[in-house]
């Protein structure tokens, strides 16, 4: 049998290859206009965020940004992701309603570019349509995006933090994400009985939701003084997030603040049963031992104590607490060797270093 010939093979395939190249054609012009955004793009980052360049070479790269976008579009007008990028020009340049409308069109013809998406709503909202900016922002799933910037300017810019925390919850209303950056929000401005009702709605609609009342307990204790309300929500709290460290923390400062030494160290237990390494096993340590110190327990104080200051960079305040349970118990020796670890750590320490010489003063 002989082998096939090239135009053989031509024959038989000749359908399938002419199909093959009018995809192919089909396709060329959107590839083009692809290969023009692209380049545009890099015009338009060299604008954007290229230092040293003067005001001149600024111009001529948004410009040069500009005429690649309106070239991609003319080869593919279905092509949403030029209308995008012209928006982000016209932004640039303060003009919002041509941005808008580029924006509109992007995300007309991609409905799915969050990006696009993201931006339209921003100038709708700059525009004042705050509703229809929303239903962007929706589509874009952006909600993340206000929780961040919220949580950025909690302390820079309360009113900024407080409009992007109300977005997230408008974006995604049933988010704990957003419950809780709006909480945070609001415990910041010190609107403490609004964040606290923020918290009850949410525990009301979502009961399973264990971060709602640990934040709400946390709120009553700290900022309420209602130690006695916080104690349920905490416990439930743990209840339905037992490995939850914080509420923990938070019930075991309760108790110590009541004298309840063994109570705290009852939801510490996970916390306490090795030596600290991580921040909240060092605030368990500490609590412990500061609540047995309270109650002129020094002896049951130091192991817990000592654990809390085992490691490289431990509290000079927790140093101090420690070196004065010694001198309760006469371990002199041990406090003199805390005092010059704690001269080690801060040499100008002053409270340090006058309990040092007053135990050289005693020394025999």
């Amino acid at each position: 049998m002989r082998p096939t010939t090239l135009i053989q093979l031509l024959r038989h395939r000749w359908p399938l290859l002419a199909l093959a190249a009018c995809l192919v054609l089909a396709q060329l012009p959107t590839l083009i206009s692809a290969g023009y955004n692209n380049v545009g793009g890099l015009a338009l980052n060299r604008a954007q965020i290229e230092p040293g360049l003067t005001p001149a070479e600024v111009t001529a790269a948004y410009t040069a940004a500009g005429r690649d976008f309106q070239q991609a579009l003319k080869l593919a007008p279905g092509y949403g992701r030029p209308y995008a990028n012209l928006g982000a020009i016209y932004a640039d340049f303060g003009d919002t309603v041509a941005g808008a409308q580029a924006y509109a069109e992007a995300t007309r013809y991609a409905p799915d570019d969050r990006l696009a998406q993201y931006f339209y709503g921003q100038s709708l909202a700059a525009l004042g349509d705050e509703a229809a900016a929303r239903d962007a922002w929706t589509a874009a799933q952006a909600a993340g995006v206000f929780i961040r910037q919220a949580n950025a300017l909690k302390s820079s810019d309360p009113e900024g933090a407080l409009l992007n925390a109300e977005r997230a919850l408008a974006i995604a209303p049933d988010a704990p994400e957003s419950i809780l950056a709006l909480g945070g929000v609001l415990t910041a401005q010190k609107l403490y009985t609004d964040a606290l009702a923020l918290y009850e709605d949410a525990i009301a609609r979502t009961p399973e939701e264990p971060d709602y009342y640990r934040e709400a307990g946390l709120l009553l204790r700290r900022n309420l003084g209602r130690a006695d309300d916080a104690i349920s929500m905490l416990e439930q709290a743990i209840r339905l997030r037992p490995e939850d460290e914080a509420a923990r923390l938070e019930l075991a400062r309760i108790h110590s603040a009541l004298g309840a030494c063994y109570e705290a160290e009852v939801w510490l237990t996970q916390l306490l049963s090795h030596t600290p390494l991580t921040s909240n096993e060092v605030q368990a340590h500490t609590i412990a031992g500061q609540c047995h110190l309270a109650q002129d327990r020094p002896q049951s104080a130091i192991p817990y104590l000592e654990a809390a200051t085992s490691g490289d960079k431990p509290s000079i305040g927790t140093l101090l607490l420690l070196a004065g349970a010694y001198e309760d118990i006469d371990r002199l020796d041990d406090a003199r060797d805390t005092y010059t670890r704690i001269l080690e750590l801060k040499p100008d320490h002053a409270g340090a270093q006058k309990a040092l010489d007053e135990l050289a003063e005693m020394a025999p």
